[in-house]
């Protein structure tokens, strides 16, 4: 007996919604289940990727965006039967971080390339008054944001009594930068060694001269290979949803057969396996 389309469209939505609720009372029943603490600690990585970007954002808000366009896809899915939208699932919850990650990496660019111009307004600084704590004070004011940014709360916490050794490490801490991080162990070791902290500056500013010139030869050799990864990575999702709007029956021996869904399944495997073998191939560390 074959039960008529009116009685199995609403079936399956009740069915769908029975599952999503099980499901959520399985993971999110009690404040210790899995799936609290997993959003507890995805809400944590983007309330700190958000702070350092000085968003007005905040994690909860980047989460319920998340949230609703989860059940706008889900809805259009059931409403409108098409299946391949399905493949904006993962781009919803994977965008948003990489995003994130993506302006949190320029950022802390633009801080790289302010590095050297700070180290020699400090060691100038240090020429007319020996307190390297005035003279990073000092340097606030002469530079551009985001340096000056991250420098101006070093100086309020050297304001309000923080010693100089830790704020610097938390300047450290909080930039992620390995210019800066390099230049902040230079100078705690030239201050509890007693060295020249000038002349230390002045040598610290040529190495970071040095290492711009490599890594800008790094970027021009590997840049046309990473702007073919991005292809490969990019083009598959607009090419089957091209090929599906143009015939809506293409992919049908794909996905109402176990043999298509197991092409479907290793075609995806090998996909991320390539993006990210030639991300970590060209991933080139100097």
């Amino acid at each position: 007996m074959i039960l008529p389309t009116s009685i199995l469209e609403p079936g399956l939505i009740l069915l769908t919604i029975v599952t999503l609720a099980t499901a959520s009372v399985t993971f999110f029943g009690s404040p210790k289940s899995a799936g609290r603490q997993l959003f507890r600690a995805y809400r944590t990585t983007l309330d700190r990727q958000l702070r350092f970007l000085r968003s007005p954002l905040s994690g909860l808000q980047v989460l319920l965006a998340q949230l609703l366009a989860y059940i706008a896809v889900a809805f259009a899915v059931l409403e409108c039967h098409q299946w391949l939208l399905l493949l904006l699932l993962p781009a919803i919850a994977i965008v948003p971080k990489l995003l994130l990650s993506r302006l949190a990496v320029r950022l802390v660019t633009t801080i790289d390339n302010q590095v050297e111009a700070w180290i020699n307004i400090v060691a100038n600084a240090l020429r007319a008054s020996p307190s390297l704590g005035d003279a990073i004070t000092s340097s606030v004011t002469l530079l551009q944001p985001p340096l000056s940014q991250e420098l101006d709360v070093l100086a309020k916490e050297y304001d309000l009594g923080t010693p100089l050794d830790e704020a610097l490490e938390n300047l450290s801490e909080r930039i992620g930068s390995r210019s800066l991080s390099a230049t902040v162990q230079a100078l705690q070791i030239a201050r509890r060694s007693g060295g020249n902290l000038t002349e230390m500056l002045d040598s610290s500013a040529a190495s970071l001269r040095e290492f711009a010139r490599l890594e800008g030869v790094v970027r021009t050799k590997t840049a046309e290979g990473k702007a073919q990864v991005f292809v490969i990575g990019v083009i598959p999702l607009p090419m089957v949803l091209g090929i599906n709007a143009l015939d809506s029956h293409f992919f049908e021996p794909l996905f109402g057969s176990f043999i298509g869904q197991l092409v479907i399944s290793v075609a995806l495997l090998l996909w991320l396996a390539a993006v990210l073998l030639a991300r970590k191939i060209l991933d080139v560390d100097i």
